[in-house]
C-alpha cells in the first residue's frame, strides 16, 4: 500500500464500523435501543440481525425505513450459509435420479444469495468499497425536528 498516490479527495463522512474487538453481541440478546426482530425473520437471519444492526445503527446507515432492506440482507446471508452447508455435505456434484452427474443445484442458491448480499450490503456500506460511496449528513448531530422541539421547550 502506498497511501493515496492519485491524490483523490477522500470521503469525510464515511460510515465507520466497530473494530472486531469491540463487537460483543454473543449472548443472543439485542443491545438496548436496537430494533426488535421483524415478524417472520428466520432463526438464522436473527443471528445475522444481531451481528449487523448494532453497527449499522451506530454508523448511521440503518433507520426504521430501512427495515425491509435489512431483512432481505439478513435472510440472504442465512440462505447463503444453508446452501454452503448443503454443498459441503453433498459435494460439488450430485447424481440425478437417472444416474447422471450434475453440478449441485445448491450452487445456484448460493450464487443468488451472494448476489443479494452484495446488492443489499452495498446499501448499508458493509464493505470498504461501499463505505467510501456513502456520505453521511450531520454525523452525530441531532436531526432538525429534535432541535426544533428542544428549542420550543426552552421558550
Amino acid at each position: 500500500y502506498r497511501g493515496n498516490p492519485g491524490k483523490h479527495k477522500l470521503p469525510e463522512n464515511e460510515p465507520k464500523p466497530s473494530d472486531w474487538g469491540k463487537l460483543k453481541v454473543t449472548d443472543g440478546k439485542l443491545p438496548k435501543n436496537m430494533p426488535p426482530y421483524p415478524d417472520g425473520l428466520s432463526d438464522e437471519a436473527q443471528i445475522v440481525w444481531r451481528r449487523v444492526t448494532p453497527d449499522a445503527v451506530k454508523m448511521g446507515v440503518f433507520k426504521p425505513v430501512d427495515e425491509d432492506a435489512m431483512v432481505v440482507f439478513c435472510e440472504a446471508v442465512a440462505q447463503y450459509r444453508r446452501a454452503r452447508t448443503m454443498i459441503i455435505k453433498a459435494g460439488d456434484v450430485t447424481k440425478t435420479p437417472q444416474g447422471f452427474v450434475q453440478k449441485n443445484p445448491f450452487h445456484t442458491v448460493l450464487r443468488d444469495a451472494i448476489s443479494t448480499i452484495d446488492k443489499f450490503g452495498a446499501k448499508f456500506g458493509f464493505s470498504p468499497a461501499d463505505r467510501v460511496r456513502i456520505t453521511l449528513e450531520n454525523v452525530g448531530d441531532e436531526d432538525e425536528l429534535a432541535k426544533f422541539i428542544k428549542e420550543g421547550e426552552g421558550a
